[in-house]
């Protein structure tokens, strides 16, 4: 039948159009919803961010219109938890089609039992406690039905090219803005009202919009439109725009760096490239950069600038640094007292530090297993041994020969594991 009875593309676009062009189905086009917040450049602080899209009943005309469109629904499999539904959306001609499965959970949340069969509770984001109880038939039905218009909604406006959905949501706003000029005060009422019949009063929009409502601008009145359309059709509720009073809003981001400061940054990771860090090492070095920072009250940008000017002299302040830190997140113990001798001994047989790779494994060698663990580990040394090479995240490469194990502050997870493993056998 779809064979015999093509369908006229200009003729279902033409459908389409003309219908945004009457007032009472324009209002009805668009959807607006809240998702997440959104930083804004020219205020310099996070607003809403609130997405738009053809409403359900676009789609039910749309899809009418677009002719030899067809939508089945299949229940897979039913239980008295869950229902799984499959839905197919087909276009005739040309045999493309669009499925998904979606899952309907009997159960519906409320504030009050009333004598219902409680399955369990949860605490809203607002403080407020809801019970989560079983769902009647009707409830039941009500969710399925939202659910598979959604999808019907998603899938079959695939079938439909996007630029005649483009130009059927612009005249269906163009419509509106023409008759809210012509009675701008008939088209607040008209909202409010709408608003009124969900249970939202007046005083709640005023609450979000954060001024009276004889003021509603033009663009104020497209989104409350939009936000009446996901209400009416189950896209949100209106707790979702409504910031709720614990919301603790994100920090304001960094600046970008400019052209200049972009520049810098590249010359700073070339020299650090040259420097041969470790994972380790980098993670090291921007602990360092961090805290120079947070001293000289700067940013980390400007930090990095003035030491791309005098790497040498920066780098020499790292490696100074870089000798009173022990493994990272973690308390060394403080070191043993030695002897100049024994001091001597151990700068002269010492391996590189560890945030540095080994001459030998950058030429491809491997590093040898030391010939014989320390003997001076005490069991509580052991101890931290084992916790450490458990919690730490070491590169392999970081290999110190006559490491001072006590202080744990030059131990890797190889050496680590092999003094380990040398106690347990003996």
């Amino acid at each position: 039948m779809a064979l015999k009875n093509p369908r006229d593309e200009m003729d279902s676009r033409d459908s389409i159009v003309r219908a945004c062009k009457r007032p009472a189905f324009a209002e009805k086009v668009e959807y607006s919803r809240k998702q997440g917040q959104k930083y804004d450049r020219v205020a310099r602080a996070y607003v809403d961010n609130i997405i738009s899209g053809p409403s359900i009943r676009f789609a039910e005309v749309a899809l009418r219109a677009w002719r030899n469109i067809d939508a089945l629904t299949q229940v897979v499999y039913d239980d008295e938890d869950i229902r799984r539904i499959k839905i197919s959306v087909m276009d005739l001609e040309t045999n493309t089609a669009f499925n998904k499965e979606i899952t309907v959970r009997k159960t519906v949340e409320r504030k009050k039992a009333f004598d219902r069969e409680v399955l369990a509770e949860r605490t809203t984001s607002d403080g407020n406690k809801v019970f989560i109880l079983r769902a009647t038939d009707e409830e039941v039905t009500n969710k399925e039905n939202a659910m598979i218009s959604k999808v019907i909604r998603n899938e079959g406006l695939r079938l439909i090219p996007g630029d005649i959905i483009d130009d059927a949501l612009a005249m269906a706003k163009e419509t509106l803005r023409n008759r809210d000029k012509e009675d701008p005060d008939g088209a607040k009422k008209r909202i409010l009202d709408s608003f009124s019949e969900l249970g939202i009063r007046p005083a709640e929009v005023v609450k979000y919009l954060g001024h009276p409502t004889d003021t509603i601008s033009p663009k104020e009145l497209e989104t409350l439109r939009g936000i009446y359309r996901a209400l009416k059709d189950g896209e949100a509720t209106w707790q979702d725009y409504m910031n709720p009073p614990e919301e603790v809003k994100p920090e304001t981001p960094a600046p970008e760096p400019t052209a200049e400061e972009q520049k810098v940054l590249e010359q700073w990771q070339l020299l650090l490239n040259s420097c041969s860090l470790t994972p380790q090492g980098l993670e090291y070095m921007a602990k360092f950069v961090s805290q120079a920072a947070v001293t000289q009250q700067i940013s980390e940008i400007e930090v990095k600038v003035a030491a791309v000017k005098d790497f040498a002299n920066f780098h020499a302040m790292f490696n100074a640094w870089l000798v009173k830190q022990g493994p990272m997140d973690s308390k060394p113990e403080a070191p043993k007292t030695e002897s100049p001798k024994e001091n001597l001994e151990k700068k002269t047989t010492r391996g590189p530090r560890g945030p540095y790779k080994k001459k030998e494994e950058e030429k491809g060698e491997g590093q040898p297993p030391p010939e014989e663990p320390p003997r001076d580990i005490t069991p509580e040394t052991l101890a931290k041994i084992r916790e450490m090479c458990q919690a730490q995240d070491i590169d392999e490469k970081m290999i110190c020969y006559d490491a001072d194990v006590s202080t744990l502050t030059e131990l890797t997870e190889q050496y680590g594991l092999q003094v380990i493993k040398f106690y347990e056998e003996a």
